[in-house]
């Protein structure tokens, strides 16, 4: 029973990281990468600090581990991910986070030392095959090879987020470890972000709509505050191979969410490459 609420919260945080493809979309088109970071970090960070003193959350003495988790996400993955998604479409977005589990076997694979069976070099080649098929078309949303190029770079470091933080997930409360990751990646996007505003003279929301900045907050409530929170508790008591396994929903919802509220087509280019990346990932995390 325990097992099975565990799987459901990493339905859930998939979920939440799916529709996250759309709010960044739309944040984007009046935001920068930079704004539209900043404005989900903070939000984040309001409600994770929120959460830990509403539930009076003991914070113990953070370790580098630690720090580390969270400089390679949020800081690095963030960073890659928003502007990729901004110079490619919510379609080809979603497929390429798609990857991601199978990069967490990948990596697990050479950081344990052990050559990967197979099963998993075949779903590797197969998941390859459908992203080229995918980043190859270019259907609607106007997707650009650089776009799926940054977010891919991203999505890599997010997996080795997850290999990271498994290790150090059980010293940890689930919100005492989500709340340190946002704290030390936020942190390190300090000094970047206040260069960027101080070069651009403005304020990091002018010429944005009130529509594109809850986006950006949205995307804090739910792509990262409930989607950490459900991904790190889950993460106490899963493998790194189930937890990755698990992030092979996100392009189901992303694709899903894409279609739904950015009106994007789902191309038989898009589809048929879609349908590889997950077998692919499919074949080698179960």
């Amino acid at each position: 029973m325990r097992l099975r609420k565990e799987v459901l919260a990493l339905v859930a945080a998939t979920a939440c990281w799916g529709s996250s493809v759309v709010t960044i979309k739309i944040a984007s088109q009046g935001l920068t990468t930079w704004a539209v970071t900043a404005i989900e970090l903070t939000t984040t960070l309001v409600i994770l600090a929120g959460v830990v003193v509403v539930g009076r959350v003991k914070l113990s003495k953070p370790s580098w581990g630690l720090a580390f988790a969270g400089f390679l996400e949020p800081t690095l993955a963030y960073v890659l991910i928003n502007g990729g998604m901004a110079r490619t479409s919510g379609t080809h977005a979603s497929l390429v986070i798609g990857l991601q589990s199978l990069l967490v076997v990948i990596m697990a694979a050479v950081f344990h030392k052990h050559i990967p069976s197979r099963r998993v070099m075949f779903g590797l080649a197969l998941a390859l095959a459908g992203l080229i098929a995918v980043t190859s078309t270019r259907g609607s949303g106007t997707p650009t090879f650089s776009g799926d190029a940054l977010v891919f770079l991203g999505v890599l470091c997010a997996a080795a987020y997850i290999l990271v933080a498994h290790g150090v997930a059980e010293k940890y409360d689930s919100v005492e470890l989500t709340f340190y990751q946002f704290l030390f990646g936020s942190l390190a996007l300090v000094p970047v972000i206040t260069y960027s505003v101080y070069n651009s003279h403005q304020s990091i929301v002018a010429g944005a709509t009130p529509w594109q900045i809850g986006a950006a907050m949205t995307t804090g409530l739910f792509g990262s505050a409930l989607g950490f929170l459900l991904y790190n508790k889950a993460l106490q008591d899963v493998t790194p191979t189930l937890a990755g396994a698990s992030l092979t929903l996100i392009p189901v919802f992303g694709l899903i969410f894409s279609a739904l509220f950015l009106g994007e087509a789902l191309t038989l280019g898009v589809l048929f490459g879609g349908m590889l990346v997950v077998a692919g990932v499919a074949i080698s995390t179960t």
